[in-house]
């Protein structure tokens, strides 16, 4: 999904169901596969983190619910140990686990169909409690083994196309693993009935290699399908329950948004087939929902501008009726799977599976999102040149250059360490650590806060915008849209960013500009540990406010293959007159913004380019540059460069998450879970 696409494609879904309420629903289940030894965890882990959900409640899915105001449910639909002990979860196992798919099926059908039924059951006593945005999660030691047996089996992919590395697993047992994924289908594939029909070929594959929390998954994204709701899939494991909810109910994939790229291989293939684009790229590898959280979370805030506010929620739409025909949609999933050839016990099955679900609703106030900044009331500045401003010299310039603070990386080192050691694969929040090393080594802090104030700054050239938007602004009038400024400023306020709008002076020559740039840059990171840098070049409605000058600086500054094009050192004389103050002011901003030990997040499209260059002009420089457009996933057509500021809102989003995980979540330690026994994470972890 193309992020500018997120409003106009799901604006009236929205408007139909009302302000996002989610529901993490974290399905769990033990694999018998698991005894092959394809995880770098012991098969006990899966209880355990059972147990660290709703006890110790100290792992990337509580960290994330919380993050994301999720409410959290924790499904035992085939864990191998007795959960009786615990009061707060949904208690459904089918089984102690699956049979050991490379000597036979995984499951019976109708424990396959029951599996379905438990998740898309569990949505419907959630939807009518108010919630309707689904993020389906799961633990079970050994599912990625299962999910490729199939997406292979579903998409007819080889199983060296779609086995990752799972836990991060030693090379040995990786090739290992792939070996077991073809015995698995070797084993199962001649028993498959020979129909045609989707829905049937998929409660097969299932039965035959896959999960009971994969089959609960899928209900759930069914589930979301009958309510009217939104499905947010995470990972390979949530991407391969979508296939088989899409097979067996097509119009689900209209209820579909896929959050991210993970890092195992074969969710591409999936997303492909189910002819989804992911919104962000943050090479993940833990499917606690952790991706979808953070896109729930980034929906609400692209969303939040749509009228008729609640005050916890969002809007809510009271002129809203659920279709008539729910009955038939309670019915769709035994409808769908009859058939006159197979069995006929079907219909003893659905009179026996009638349940009467109590879910656990979360694990009380602590689930609800409590990192906003305190009640600081949304702020816009404005700065604009003045005859004060001097001209700086290549020695400042320089002086600048080479003084770069150099990063702790004392701090890194500590902070890596606790990461490591929380409860999770070794390296599986993926880029999230990356950011939170990254912040550690700049504020020299190895645990920063998570909480962490910015300030947007964007460079115009667009005086007359400039005067009247800040009028209206101080009189508290409205602001036409048709206004340069007025995207920027809206963005900005949905995502908690204080804005500061800075007018540069195209008549002045690129010295002047360049330093104003850098005082204001260093005035507020003097106040602030994390700056924004954007720029806005245009007026009216037809375009975003930049993309001209990010088209044109694509042309003069990139290659065909978007490489760059010149020395770094030489690029600036390249830049066409018309833009050469603003990317000045923007040099400016990015160096004394680095050169004060902030994080600089530098918009997608032209602030890029340029910091690309900076980046190669000046290698100390980046430890302090975070590019939001490397967050960003890419669709078919490249990354999304129509973006006003949003690119900036999304990053901080991801850097919010980033902390606020390594914060709330505990260690291996603290919550009893073994740590790794194969792998990198063998030697980083103590359990």
């Amino acid at each position: 999904m193309n992020l500018t696409q997120v409003e106009d494609t799901y604006g009236d879904f929205y408007k139909k169901f009302g302000g996002m309420r989610n529901c993490t629903i974290i399905c769990c289940a033990d694999h018998g596969v698991a005894e092959e030894n394809v995880s770098a965890y012991p098969k006990s882990t899966t209880a355990q983190m059972v147990r660290n959900y709703v006890v110790s409640r100290g792992a990337a899915a509580n960290a994330f619910a919380s993050f994301s105001n999720s409410e959290l449910i924790v499904v035992d639909v085939g864990v191998d140990d007795d959960l009786s002990d615990l009061e707060n979860i949904v208690s459904r196992k089918i089984a102690r686990g699956t049979q050991n798919i490379t000597k036979g099926p995984a499951m019976t059908p109708d424990q396959a169909m029951q599996s379905i039924k438990i998740g898309s059951e569990i949505v419907k006593t959630a939807a009518e409690a108010g919630f309707n945005c689904f993020l389906p999660g799961e633990m079970g030691i050994a599912n990625t083994t299962s999910s490729a047996a199939i997406v292979s089996l579903m998409l007819n992919r080889k199983p060296e196309e779609v086995t990752g590395r799972g836990t991060n697993i030693s090379d040995d047992r990786f090739k290992h693993k792939i070996e077991v994924v073809k015995k698995a289908i070797a084993v199962n594939k001649p028993l498959f009935f020979k129909k045609n029909k989707p829905s049937h070929r998929a409660i097969e594959i299932l039965s035959k290699v896959g999960g009971f929390e994969i089959g609960c998954m899928a209900g759930v994204i069914i589930g979301a399908w009958q309510t009217h709701s939104l499905a947010i899939i995470d990972g390979f494991n949530s991407a391969a329950a979508a296939l088989i909810a899409c097979a067996f109910i097509p119009e689900c994939r209209s209820n579909i948004i896929a959050s991210q790229i993970a890092r195992e291989p074969g969710q591409k293939f999936v997303l492909e087939a189910l002819e989804l684009d992911p919104m962000l790229n943050l090479n993940l590898a833990l499917g606690e929902a952790i991706g979808s959280s953070i896109a729930s979370r980034i929906l609400y805030k692209i969303n939040s501008h749509f009228e008729d506010y609640d005050d916890e929620y969002g809007y809510v739409d009271d002129d809203y009726d659920d279709d008539d025909d729910d009955d038939d949609d309670d019915d769709y999933i035994v409808e769908n799977y009859d058939d006159e050839d197979d069995n006929d016990d079907d219909d003893e099955e659905e009179e026996d599976f009638d349940i009467e679900l109590n879910i656990y609703g979360g694990s009380g106030n602590d689930q609800r999102f409590t990192t906003e900044i305190e009640d600081e009331d949304f702020s816009i500045e404005f700065k604009e040149m003045n005859d004060d401003n001097i001209s700086v010299t290549d020695r400042t310039f320089n002086f600048y250059l080479n003084t770069m603070p150099i990063i702790d990386k004392y701090s890194m080192e500590r902070c890596k360490k606790r990461i490591d050691n929380l409860s999770k694969p070794y390296g599986s929040l993926g880029l999230l650590e990356e950011i939170a090393i990254q912040i550690a080594g700049i504020s020299t802090e190895e645990l920063p806060g998570s909480n962490l104030k910015t300030n947007l700054i964007c460079f115009t050239d667009k005086k007359d915008d400039f005067d009247e938007f800040r009028e209206c602004y101080e009189n508290d009038e409205d602001i036409e849209p048709d206004n340069a400024l007025w995207d920027i400023s809206n963005t900005a306020s949905d995502f908690d960013v204080d804005l500061t709008f800075a007018l540069i002076r195209n008549n002045e020559n690129t010295t002047t500009v360049f330093d104003f740039g850098r005082m204001i840059a260093e005035d507020i990171s003097f106040k602030v540990p994390i700056i924004g840098i954007s720029i806005t070049s245009m007026s009216g409605e037809s375009m975003s406010n930049y993309e001209d000058i990010t088209l044109d600086l694509e042309e003069e500054l990139l290659t065909e293959d978007k490489k760059l094009k010149y020395k770094a050192d030489d690029f600036l004389k390249h830049v066409p007159q018309k833009y050469r103050n603003l990317v000045s002011a923007v040099i400016g901003a990015m160096i004394a913004g680095a050169h004060n030990s902030s994080l600089v997040i530098v918009d997608a499209g032209a602030v890029d380019i340029i910091a690309r260059y900076i980046k190669q002009l000046c290698p100390d420089v980046q430890p302090y540059i975070l590019q939001a457009s490397k967050l960003i996933a890419e669709d078919a057509d490249g990354r999304d460069d129509e973006l006003d500021g949003e690119a900036i809102g999304i990053a901080v989003e991801i850097v919010r998450a980033s902390l606020y995980a390594v914060n709330e979540m505990k260690s291996f330690k603290d919550t009893g879970v073994d740590s790794a026994i194969d792998g990198i994470g063998s030697i980083h972890q103590f359990g």
